[in-house]
């Protein structure tokens, strides 16, 4: 027997107020649930990371947990060139840069497609840990969402220490040390500075390009040259 729907006793007004309470308990579950994960992460590691998930499940990536690493065993110049080339008011901004984002727009549109994301450290952390990599408006939207309350959560220094551990520098490559290990067989300490400015470099495209293939990558070398200007 074939369903009907009763649209006389349909009410939009109702339908619609139960579409936003879905909504709004979403939010609440979500922005829960990254809350005691920053709070746990006030402290510890997390295990894994919602990239780290996605690659092992979509591109079949071995899922190995990084190489964890404190601000203090990361040479300063690199953390220099990292902040100037990501996110040049890291240290002032509340987890978003809204000025960044209308220039990516901006540059975005003069070249045609999406080459610049105006993407915060905060934002790009957010992403590694708790979202995919596929480019959307809904993920950009969760990105801003998760990076305040980050922001609001966890120190800056230990923000950035999170991304110097988790952020991708490679096909199953992640964090500074397992990166500075793979490309230069030596830990990050011990990088001499163009290394450390390749490895900042790569940070664009890391799954494409490698510190030695940069060069084949025009933005890439672009952004190379932009480092080296500041030394």
């Amino acid at each position: 027997m074939a369903l009907k729907f009763d649209f006389k006793n349909f009410s939009f007004k109702k339908f619609f107020k139960r579409i936003v309470k879905l909504i709004v308990y979403a939010h609440i579950a979500m922005l829960t649930i990254v809350g005691l994960m920053c709070i746990y992460m006030i402290w510890f590691n997390p295990p894994t990371s919602s990239i780290m998930l996605y690659r092992a499940n979509f591109n079949v990536f071995q899922l190995e947990k990084p190489a964890s690493i404190r601000i203090e065993q990361v040479p300063k110049g690199l953390i220099h060139d990292l902040i100037n080339a990501e996110d040049g008011h890291f240290y002032t901004h509340w987890g978003f840069d809204w000025k960044a984002i209308q220039r990516a727009r901006e540059l975005n549109k003069k070249m045609g497609y999406k080459a610049y994301g105006g993407s915060t450290i905060t934002q790009q952390l957010a992403r590694t840990l708790f979202l995919i990599p596929n480019k959307t408006y809904f993920r950009k939207y969760l990105e801003l969402l998760i990076s305040v309350e980050m922001d609001m959560i966890l120190r800056k220094d230990r923000i950035l220490e999170l991304y110097l551990t988790y952020a991708e520098w490679g096909k199953n490559i992640y964090g500074v040390q397992d990166a500075s290990q793979h490309y230069y067989r030596k830990n990050i300490s011990k990088t001499t500075t163009d290394q450390q400015m390749r490895l900042i470099t790569i940070l664009a495209s890391p799954i494409k390009y490698s510190p030695n293939t940069l060069h084949k990558n025009r933005l890439l070398k672009k952004r190379y040259r932009n480092i080296k200007r500041w030394h």
